[in-house]
């Protein structure tokens, strides 16, 4: 099987305040709107000391609001919208899936500069 990755979305400067409204990504923007990939990478980048990091994820409601929650994924990537707790400065990679199931995507930092990437991961089972 070949992976290859897709459009991607960055969150620049992760707020500490959680989701309210119509912020954070919007999954639209994405290539598949109607049929997105189950498997997706986060690229999250850490500067200015330890940081803990969510992930919010919300659909919208009958009257234009987004209702957000923290997402996790059916293999506990994220337990309980935890992407991690007190990451180091540095880089950080993880497959998830699910995440295309929202209408939009908020990660959240507890300290420090925290930027996000989310890349959609697209397969086959032809090419090499």
């Amino acid at each position: 099987m070949k992976s290859i990755i897709g459009n991607n979305q960055q969150q620049l400067a992760c707020p500490t305040i959680a989701p309210v409204g119509a912020v954070g990504m919007d999954t639209s923007n994405f290539s598949y709107e109607a049929s997105r990939p189950g498997k997706w990478l986060v690229t999250v980048v850490v500067a200015g000391g330890p940081s803990d990091v969510s992930v919010w994820g919300a659909y919208p409601d009958n009257n234009g609001d987004d209702i957000w929650g923290l997402f996790q994924d059916e293999y506990a990537v994220f337990p309980k919208g935890k992407v991690a707790t007190a990451l180091a400065n540095g880089t950080y990679y993880y497959t998830v899936w699910g995440l295309g199931l929202f209408a939009a995507l908020y990660f959240q930092s507890s300290a420090g500069t925290v930027n996000v990437t989310v890349s959609e991961v697209l397969e086959t089972l032809r090419g090499s």
